[in-house]
């Protein structure tokens, strides 16, 4: 009997491993790139993005650079996505390490009839305004990965591009490993504070604003109140501006 168990565990976590595939990303925002690892596990349709934060360089040459891409790090954005839509995602603010609930996200995809091959791949564009930016992306449905970088996901196809309307932000497929190389960080939510996303935005522009010293004797702050720059410029839960 112990051994059936034993054989029959080795056979789970066998087939846990074998159904996992590894997508590296560049992760481009303004003068700096970064890499990013998409595991995907098939078996459970469930996957990781890991934003390697210890790898930011600088881009200030013209034209992308190409250099190794390693995977290997603790400190790092964590994005955990499940029944698609699903995210929850790791943050550290000032020195806080929170573990996020993203239950409002939703990306509506309008899918074009345009077609070219990148990188050996036959891709479509599709396109969609998420959170106050326009994203226009390049998917292979040669490959069935519904997610994709950062917290995209829902495209019939692998994400081999996509790029932001002002070419602030870009992810770009790189490299394709049939088995992974990545490590998960090892996620001890007794550490984070959970909190669903709109707790911590508020979270977010009290510390962006100074608020704990603007609240305080001797300190005067002047300036323009904080304002989203950031690859999220907008939330579902505020006002949507009127289309035109």
């Amino acid at each position: 009997m112990r051994k059936l168990i034993l054989v029959s565990l080795f056979c789970l976590v066998y087939n846990i491993l074998h159904s996992q595939k590894q997508y590296n990303y560049l992760f481009y925002v303004d003068n700096t790139v970064r890499t990013g690892a998409l595991l995907f596990n098939e078996k459970t349709n469930t996957a990781e993005y890991i934003d390697k934060m210890e790898n930011l360089k600088s881009t200030k040459a013209e034209g992308k650079p190409v250099f190794t891409v390693s995977v290997d790090g603790f400190n790092d954005f964590v994005y955990y996505k499940k029944n698609v839509n699903e995210l929850n995602y790791t943050y550290e603010l000032l020195k806080i390490p929170y573990f996020i609930n993203d239950s409002t996200i939703n990306i509506n995809w309008e899918l074009h009839s345009d077609q070219k091959e990148i990188q050996g791949l036959n891709c479509k564009k599709a396109t969609t305004f998420f959170r106050g930016r326009k994203w226009t992306v390049w998917y292979c449905p040669d490959i069935p990965v519904v997610y994709g970088p950062w917290k995209f996901y829902g495209l019939p196809g692998l994400m081999v591009e996509v790029t932001e309307d002002t070419n602030r932000f870009a992810f770009v497929l790189i490299e394709i490993l049939e088995k992974p190389t990545a490590v998960l960080p090892n996620l001890n939510l007794s550490k984070h504070k959970q909190i669903d996303l709109k707790t911590f935005d508020e979270i977010f522009h009290d510390a962006m604003n100074l608020k704990d010293l603007k609240n305080s004797r001797g300190y005067v702050i002047e300036g323009e109140p904080f304002k989203r720059q950031g690859i999220e410029l907008l939330y579902e839960w505020e006002e949507q501006p009127k289309k035109q």
